[in-house]
């Protein structure tokens, strides 16, 4: 037989809830042959971007101490200005950086503000759309969710009379009772 799991459950499902009790999971050996690859290959990609991450900080690291050292090296008017150009070049990652948390932020209040406006408007809310309505201004953002709201209403307008203007169900020719009568006296020659 395969592996087996041993799990506690947390769950506030009540379906699922065994009081804490751990539940047993048993896994064919295909399965878990599949599962041990599937968390082995995201083991490995999670290790290499640690790894990435470790030595972009290490190479930055490095690159200002070397720039520390030569600002150190240097004398007078020359350490100014090299002291000068280290202090702009911090500021300006420090704004880019602030720059970048700023538009993350107007993202992130731009999407709710859509979301309100939509779930407002009783149009779906789909993250794909939103995130496509939203513009570079709120008068932009704002026209997008009228025309959606256009080219929504129009699409149901016209499936809806599409789905109308089909006719009438056709009526069998036979008359109920007949058809009634006909089953009774078959079931009967039976």
């Amino acid at each position: 037989m395969g592996d087996s799991i041993m799990a506690e459950t947390e769950s506030q499902d009540p379906q699922t809830k065994t009081g804490g009790e751990p539940i047993e999971v048993t896994f064919t050996p295909e399965q878990q042959k599949l599962i041990d690859k599937l968390v082995s290959d995201r083991v490995n990609r999670e290790q290499a971007k640690y790894d990435r991450l470790t030595q972009e900080a290490v190479q930055k690291a490095l690159a200002e101490e070397r720039e520390n050292q030569r600002i150190a090296n240097l004398q007078g008017e020359e350490k100014a200005k090299a002291t000068h150009e280290a202090q702009i070049k911090a500021k300006e990652k420090e704004n880019a950086k602030l720059a970048e948390e700023l538009k993350a932020e107007r993202f992130k209040s731009a999407k709710m503000s859509v979301t309100a406006q939509m779930a407002s408007l009783k149009l779906p809310i789909d993250d794909v759309i939103v995130v496509n309505l939203i513009g570079e201004t709120e008068e932009a953002t704002n026209q997008a969710i009228q025309a959606f709201q256009t080219a929504f209403k129009d699409a149901v307008a016209k499936e809806v009379n599409e789905s109308v203007n089909h006719g009438a169900p056709k009526v069998g020719t036979n008359n109920v009772a007949e058809s009634w009568k006909t089953q009774i006296d078959a079931a009967m020659r039976l």
